[in-house]
């Protein structure tokens, strides 16, 4: 009973670090929207003087100014839409379930506010997502969207406890034998 809870709490860990990730791969797109100092210099875009986009030109700029200058980790997605039509993708290749035909992202292209949540699918992959709108005179201009697939972090976690069991198990029969050994000879 204690190993699948404490694989739910580790897991729960990992989708709650995830998260974070994500809040802040979003709060870095909005601290560039926002000209903010301190998002322009992790994007090492110091120089560079960044108003909020008044029309989908002006967001197509920042969009790509954006991804030319920062890339996503491992399992992290970055889609961006122009109104509701999908634009860019980085990176290009994208994950059959939230590829932009995928009825996911169909879901998350036409978002009517700024959300974030998790999508489970049929084979158990799951994904972690943030949408934030882009809007110019109360009209959304278009959504910047981050998804991380949470499949990876738990097999890397899954593996780190096979280690783990594997070394105390081996650790416990060689504990055991060494007892069966000495307590043979004062015996």
């Amino acid at each position: 009973m204690s190993v699948p809870l404490s694989i739910k709490f580790i897991f729960d860990q990992v989708d709650h670090r995830v998260a974070e990730d994500l809040t802040l791969e979003t709060e870095l797109f909005e601290g560039m929207l926002q000209n903010s100092p301190t998002a322009k210099a992790k994007l090492r875009l110091d120089n560079i003087d960044i108003a909020y986009p008044k029309n989908i030109e002006q967001l197509i700029y920042l969009f790509n100014l954006f991804h030319a200058h920062h890339t996503p980790e491992d399992d992290i997605y970055f889609i961006t839409t122009l109104n509701e039509d999908f634009y860019r993708a980085v990176p290009e290749a994208l994950p059959p379930e939230i590829d932009a035909q995928a009825q996911f992202f169909q879901s998350l292209k036409s978002a009517q506010v700024s959300k974030s949540g998790v999508e489970v699918f049929s084979n158990s992959t799951s994904f972690l997502y943030k949408v934030k709108l882009i809007k110019s005179n109360q009209r959304i201009l278009g959504r910047f969207i981050a998804i991380h697939a949470v499949a990876g972090e738990r097999q890397e976690v899954i593996a780190v406890l096979q280690i783990f069991v594997g070394v105390t198990v081996g650790v416990f029969i060689l504990s055991v034998f060494t007892t069966w050994l000495v307590a043979g000879h004062v015996l």
